[in-house]
């Protein structure tokens, strides 16, 4: 299909960038799970 294609090659091109996203927003819901609780 021509969206995963798209959607492959974007990745492929970005993923240091996405890869570095990922992470902060794993960090940001972690840190924000951690302030509910306490």
């Amino acid at each position: 299909m021509h969206v995963q294609r798209f959607f492959f090659t974007r990745a492929n091109g970005h993923f240091k960038h996405a890869h570095a996203v990922i992470l902060q927003y794993y960090f940001v819901i972690l840190w924000g799970s951690n302030d509910r609780v306490q």
